[in-house]
C-alpha cells in the first residue's frame, strides 16, 4: 500500500509473506492488525471448516434436543427396541453419536489446521513512514504490540529468539 496516501488504518490485514506501507495505524489507537502468513487458500480453508463446524453443531443440538423430548435414556430405549417408537428412538440415538463424532473430527481439523499455519514465519512487513501505538503485527504464533511509534521499520520473525523483530529499514 504505497500508491495513493498508503494509510492503513483499522481493521485486518492478512498476507502470505510480505506486506509494504507508507503509514499503518492512527493516533487515535484505531485497531489495525497485520497477520502474515496466511493465504487466501487458509482464509477460505478455515471458512469453510467453520461452516462445517457450525452446521454439524446445529444438527447435533436439534437431534439432542428430539431425543430429549422423548425423556428417555439409552438403558429405557433397549426395553422398547421392538417397538416403531423404540425404533425410531434408537435410531435417533444413533444418529446422536454418529453427530458427536463428526463434531469432535472437524474440531480436531480445525485445530490442526490453526496449528500448522502458527508455524509460518516467513512473514516480513515494511513500514516506509510511520507506525503508530496499538498496531499488532502476528507472524506465525508470535505477537508484536506496537507501544511507541516507529518510523521506516521492518517487522520480522527471530527464530533464534522466537519472537518478533522491529529493526530499522535501510
Amino acid at each position: 500500500v504505497l500508491e495513493g496516501r498508503g494509510v492503513v488504518i483499522g481493521g485486518k490485514i492478512y498476507a502470505g509473506e510480505r506486506v509494504e506501507v507508507r503509514e499503518l495505524g492512527a493516533g487515535s489507537g484505531e485497531s489495525t492488525t497485520v497477520q502474515l502468513g496466511v493465504t487466501a487458500e487458509n482464509l477460505l480453508t478455515l471458512s469453510k471448516l467453520k461452516t462445517r463446524l457450525t452446521a454439524s453443531q446445529k444438527a447435533l443440538n436439534d437431534a439432542e434436543l428430539a431425543l430429549a423430548r422423548f425423556g428417555l435414556t439409552m438403558e429405557a430405549l433397549q426395553a422398547q427396541a421392538m417397538t416403531e417408537e423404540g425404533r425410531q428412538l434408537l435410531k435417533l440415538s444413533k444418529t446422536v453419536i454418529v453427530l458427536h463424532n463428526r463434531l469432535r473430527k472437524i474440531q480436531d481439523e480445525e485445530e490442526k489446521f490453526l496449528a500448522s499455519m502458527k508455524t509460518r514465519t516467513d512473514g516480513i512487513l515494511d513500514v516506509r513512514g510511520r507506525v503508530h501505538p496499538g498496531v499488532r503485527v502476528l507472524i506465525g504464533h508470535a505477537l508484536y504490540l506496537v507501544s511507541e511509534p516507529f518510523s521506516a521499520v521492518r517487522f520480522k520473525y527471530d527464530a533464534a529468539q522466537r519472537r518478533i523483530k522491529a529493526v530499522p529499514l535501510i
